[in-house]
């Protein structure tokens, strides 16, 4: 039941930030409430550098991830190796509620128990996150 992010991008639109985040499944996941994905893990955290990288706040750290509010949406892309499996984002009320579910290739969620090697395995899973801006 731990859902690990790990910051790749960090970007700045003009009333909003897109966070881009690696995650890494392991341990159980938990039926019907799904798993908890908690962004105060992660703020004042930096991304790894690189291209693409822009400043949240400019004058902090420009790759920094700093956010006072729940999460607008999110989306959730997965490599190759979770094939069979569909995980999904939930924005909650507070940065440290929100929750990630599992759905098997039949369209059931997964049940409660370990997380599947499909999914502990697939080092391309990423999380799309949009927060409104800190003004």
């Amino acid at each position: 039941m731990a859902v690990q992010l790990n910051i790749i991008q960090v970007q700045e639109n003009d009333d909003s930030v897109t966070l881009v985040a690696k995650l890494t499944f392991s341990g159980n996941y938990v039926n019907p409430t799904g798993d908890n994905i908690d962004f105060t893990t992660i703020i004042g955290a930096s991304a790894a550098g690189g291209p693409g990288v822009a400043a949240l706040n400019t004058s902090k750290n420009p790759r920094q991830f700093l956010a006072s509010a729940p999460a607008l949406q999110g989306t959730i892309s997965r490599g190759s190796g979770a094939g069979g499996y569909d995980i999904t984002f939930v924005p909650g009320n507070a940065l440290n509620a929100n929750a990630v579910f599992v759905w098997t290739a039949a369209g059931t969620q997964l049940g409660s128990g370990a997380y599947p090697a499909a999914i502990t395995g697939d080092t391309q899973i990423t999380l799309t996150a949009t927060f409104d801006k800190l003004l």
